[in-house]
């Protein structure tokens, strides 16, 4: 049996900013044996520290950070993850993010940080080597957080400081405000920015300068070895930062696109946000994660026009996507600057482009007059409204403090209607790709614990076309049609333990579900040289699959069942009026039925039965939540 916690840091830190009390605790063993770390620690400590009165924006609500066995070491692509009840949902929030934090984290000696309470004043909190401070911010408190990023490393006097901030849109509680890491790495959908402002916390700031001890460095560096051949072995991997631009033609081809808030799945001017278009008038750099041999990102500027001198990390997909075809607009450089604001500001891109364009419908339906928006005309393809309406949202001004309650949200107050408009599965905003067009995409969003999603299951499969891994995981090449229900509970089943696993060992899941080259059995490899551990890839699976009962069970306790795993009617009602789509909606029902079978729910409740919990290992949480569920 191992008895040192090699591949982990060994602490935990506990903050309470009302009492300003800062505790070091040594991490639970038997824990981290059942959760691994990162978000199955993170939400373990929700669950059990949370009660289900507690609102996102209390002072008990618990703000997380937490990063895994792997983060921090030669395994591809280092991640953080973020974890609170969010105030744009009221259930699961948690986020997670790439860059350095992750690691300079664990560097500093700590595994997971676990903060409470509020301070009085502004403040942000200091970790260096295990050293903690908790510091004055109130010549912080309304900065940008490219500003305040800045004035922390030259306070701390080291540029090599990784910091995580919030900008105007957390301070004033806006329920999709983010936390970024990097300048441009966000976490925290569901508003955890909102959280983290609550609490009158700044930011976090971390340099360390320890090391990640491996039990068997010789076998680590091998099963290290084996996944960066497979990955770079790969054609996507040699051009992913290009690859990433062509996802919006392969959506266009596929009839996928979220075009004017989903109500078509073709942009007729796609090709205006093309790679090509990209690279010959903005690109000027790659970048990538720690240790990650995929360059996922890259750096732009632009040079002439209305946004000249404008210069920063480029947009993923979803800015493209998102602010391009769901808000109508083709014009690249605005949807630069866009997504370069939020960032600035510490804005959701996902949630803020799906309030806007919820929005713009409206507006083109008559449910918000010009008056109402501030004299605004926010209509699909006014690029110029979209700028003005992220601003008013950050600092909620005007109609920006309707939208800063989220589409859900402002349908709600608007009413008459508005709510069909409001594209989200329990709260949380739809991403890019309409379900019509790839189904296994409407299940994930329809199940996920944190609200429509695709990261908790990443279902690629069906969009790559890989009918040889689906028949050599699944036995049936055929259920990567995306364009048919059947199958898609065991795609998404899958998916969501797999995921869940990658978030907890704190690594990037672009290696292992989006081009498929990292597989269970390669993450149980470095996992194992890492910690000394043994574990088979199907129990790492199973891990993940505990994990994902623990965040359903914290759902169930909030009374969310069945009837909260939906979409909304656009998809399940209206047809698909163009593309290769055409005609197709979504068959939900069976798909969840599919799905709860698969997982061993009760179909009628969609919630887990006692022997589900027992089988796990984790009864502890059945007796929580047993009210709620039978067998």
């Amino acid at each position: 049996m191992v008895s040192r916690l090699w591949g982990y840091a060994g602490k935990v830190l506990r903050i309470d900013l009302t009492k300003r009390k800062i505790k070091r605790e040594n991490i639970d063993f038997r824990k981290v044996k059942m959760f691994l770390g990162g978000r199955g620690l993170n939400v373990k400590v929700l669950f059990d520290e949370v009660e289900p009165e507690v609102s996102p924006l209390d002072p008990e609500n618990r703000l997380i950070f937490g990063v895994g066995p792997l983060t921090g070491t030669a395994a591809p692509g280092s991640r953080c993850e973020v974890t609170a009840k969010s105030p744009l949902t009221g259930i699961l929030g948690t986020g997670n993010a790439g860059g350095y934090f992750g690691p300079e984290l664990k560097f500093a000696g700590f595994d997971q940080v676990v903060i409470q309470g509020r301070s009085p004043k502004p403040v942000y909190i200091w970790i260096s080597d295990g050293e903690v401070e908790i510091r004055n911010a109130d010549h912080l408190w309304g900065m940008s957080v490219w500003d305040a990023d800045k004035a922390i490393k030259d306070e701390v006097g080291d540029e090599k400081t990784q910091i995580a901030c919030i900008g105007p849109a957390g301070e004033r509680f806006v329920k999709m405000a983010n936390i970024i890491f990097n300048l441009g790495r966000a976490a925290g959908r569901g508003g955890i920015g909102a959280v983290m402002g609550s609490k009158n916390l700044k930011a976090i700031a971390v340099r360390g300068t320890g090391i990640v001890e491996i039990a068997d460095l010789k076998a680590f560096e091998e099963a290290v070895s084996e996944v960066y051949s497979l990955i770079m072995a790969d054609s996507r991997t040699i051009a992913y930062d290009k690859d990433m631009f062509n996802f919006i033609a392969l959506g266009n081809v596929q009839g996928w696109l979220p075009t004017r808030n989903f109500t078509c799945g073709i942009f007729e001017r796609a090709e205006a946000l093309s790679v090509e278009e990209y690279w010959k008038k903005y690109y000027i750099g790659t970048t990538g994660c720690f240790a990650c041999p995929i360059p996922c990102s890259t750096f732009f500027e632009i040079k002439s026009g209305r946004f000249a001198g404008l210069k920063a990390e480029g947009p993923k997909v979803e800015a493209l996507a998102d602010f391009g075809c769901r808000c109508g607009i083709d014009n690249f450089e605005a949807i630069l600057y866009a997504n370069t604001l939020c960032n600035k500001l510490g804005l959701d891109v996902i949630s803020t482009s799906g309030a806007i364009a919820f929005a713009m419908e409206c507006y083109e339906k008559s449910l918000i007059t010009k008056d109402e928006s501030d004299g605004i005309e926010i209509k699909f393809g006014n690029y110029e409204a979209v700028i003005r309406l992220i601003e008013k949202i950050a600092f909620r001004e005007g109609i920006g403090n309707l939208l800063a309650e989220g589409a859900k949200n402002a349908a709600t107050i608007i009413g008459r209607g508005a709510e069909k408009f409001a594209m989200h599965s329990k709260g949380l905003d739809v991403i890019c790709v309409d379900p019509r067009g790839c189904k296994s995409w409407g299940l994930a969003y329809a199940v996920s614990t944190r609200g429509a999603c695709h990261t908790r299951s990443y279902p690629m499969m069906d969009i790559l076309g890989l009918k040889e891994l689906a028949k050599t995981l699944f036995g049936d090449e055929k259920i990567i049609d995306p364009y048919s229900p059947e199958g898609k509970g065991i795609m998404v089943k899958w998916g969501e333990d797999y995921c869940a696993v990658l978030d907890s060992v704190g690594i990037c899941k672009f290696p292992a579900v989006d081009i498929y080259k990292e597989m269970p059995e390669h993450v149980a490899k470095m996992l194992n040289a890492a910690t000394g551990w043994n574990l088979r890839s199907d129990e790492l699976l199973s891990i993940g699959e505990r994990i994902i009962h623990v965040e359903k069970a914290y759902n169930t306790r909030l009374g969310l069942s069945r009837k909260d795993d939906t979409l909304p009617e656009r998809f399940t009602k209206e047809p698909m009026p163009l593309g290769p789509a055409r005609g197709n909606v979504v068959e939900l029902d069976n798909m969840l039925n599919d799905y709860y079978r698969v997982r061993g729910w009760n179909v009628k409740t969609g919630l887990p039965p006692k022997s589900k919990y027992l089988q796990l290992g984790i009864a502890t949480v059945w007796r929580s939540i047993q009210s709620y569920c039978s067998d």
